[in-house]
């Protein structure tokens, strides 16, 4: 399944903070199995989806024209 989610919302569904999942877009935070686990759930794939290094089928690389310049500065509201 093809989703275009932001971090807030990637975030929200997979029971983390936003902050941490840009960290672990941008290398700088190792994640647990439990996290690929709830990420996978959020994202309706299988985990091992996430960990190869080819992109599943439909699945196109985000590029910078395609990703959203700036940041929410402040948490997102509960839902």
């Amino acid at each position: 399944m093809h989703m275009e989610l932001s971090q807030e919302e990637l975030a929200t569904l997979a029971d983390r903070h936003w902050t941490y999942i840009g960290q672990v877009e941008r290398g700088k935070r190792n994640v647990t199995l439990t996290t690929i686990l709830a990420l996978a759930e959020a994202l309706e794939v299988e985990p091992a989806d996430l960990l190869s290094e080819e992109l599943p089928d439909g699945v196109e690389e985000a590029t910078r024209d395609r990703v959203r310049p700036g940041g929410r500065r402040t948490p997102p509201k509960p839902r």
